[in-house]
């Protein structure tokens, strides 16, 4: 086979790659294939197999786990976004591949994400595991464009309109979910500023509209990305951002970039007690412990002082009961 748009994902729930691309051998069928490591890191590729038998382009792909499968069947799937010629022009569609019994027969069924009638190409997609839902980010017009779906068992469905997330000029987008930030993130070329690789997080993802936070340069000379890929780091909980750099001989380049995410070390095991007023650093206090008792304390709790089957008397009291 001769691979064009090459995308991998790796299914955590059946612990397989998955490749998705276009067969430029079979006419550019959609074609995906299945891939086993085994303890010495070597990958066994399955027979690949067709999901889509038309020509397609920019295939993206990522995973929905089986715990996230709203039919209650808690099958894993690949959602799969790519580009099919709709009239003339083409538009962006999906699929969803379902593993069975540990393999995946054929593609689902197909869906055209957009009736946007500019050209698009270019097609990335991720997932929010939080909320559901798939975000596509592709490049229309030479303009960033992007849409939100859900998918119920492998159709997809509460698609969101369009929107133009800069509303400029955006190329070779990527985007990857940031489990710290709980968020997902783009990473585009920006064409307004010599090409510059910029980052810009989708602040809300619903199926009513899109919103998006500031953008942010990465690169602080004007590089041209031009391909890139990003991925998350859950031990260092940060963004690595891989790029070939046009301004530097097209050698391949990489970035950290780090969203703002809230951390604590608050845990049942380690939680002793209530502060009854601000402690800083270096002073002592006053910390009622779990289990014990506050005296005249502000956050009264409602004592009740009534009898079952008849009408209920609150009233507050003087004693806090902490735990």
């Amino acid at each position: 086979d001769t691979a064009n748009y090459v995308d991998v994902v790796y299914v955590t729930d059946e612990s397989k790659f998955v490749v998705v691309y276009t067969d430029s051998g079979n006419s550019n069928y959609g074609t995906f294939a299945i891939g086993s490591c085994n303890s010495s890191s070597v990958i066994t590729w399955a027979t690949p197999v067709v999901f889509r038998s038309q020509a397609v382009s920019w295939t993206s792909a990522c995973e929905q786990t089986a715990a996230n499968d709203t039919s209650g069947q808690n099958r894993a799937r690949v959602v799969v976004a790519f580009g099919e010629s709709t009239g003339g022009v083409v538009k962006p569609h999906g699929t969803a591949l379902t593993f069975i019994s540990g393999t995946i027969s054929g593609g689902g069924p197909i869906n055209t994400l957009s009736t946007d009638p500019d050209a698009s190409n270019k097609f990335r997609i991720a997932t929010d595991p939080v909320t559901n839902r798939y975000l596509v980010v592709y490049v229309a017009n030479s303009k960033l464009s992007a849409l939100s779906f859900k998918l119920n068992e492998d159709s997809i469905t509460d698609k969101s309109s369009v929107v133009r997330p800069t509303g400029e000029n955006g190329q070779n987008p990527c985007v990857v979910y940031d489990t710290a930030a709980a968020k997902i993130t783009i990473f585009f070329e920006d064409s307004y500023a010599s090409d510059e690789l910029t980052a810009m997080v989708c602040t809300d993802l619903t199926s009513s509209g899109l919103a998006f936070g500031s953008q942010f340069d990465i690169t602080s000379t004007h590089a041209s990305p031009g391909r890139n890929g990003a991925v998350f780091d859950p031990t260092t909980n940060q963004i690595f951002i891989g790029y070939r750099d046009e301004n530097s001989s097209d050698q391949g380049t990489g970035n950290m970039y780090t969203n703002d995410y809230s951390v604590t070390n608050l845990t049942a095991s380690n939680f002793l007690g209530i502060a009854d007023a601000a402690i800083s650093d270096a002073a002592s206090g006053k910390i009622t412990m779990k289990g014990g008792v506050a005296t005249n304390s502000q956050l009264l709790p409602l004592a009740y002082t009534g009898s079952l089957g008849s009408a209920a008397v609150y009233q507050s009291t003087a004693t806090e009961y902490q735990g």
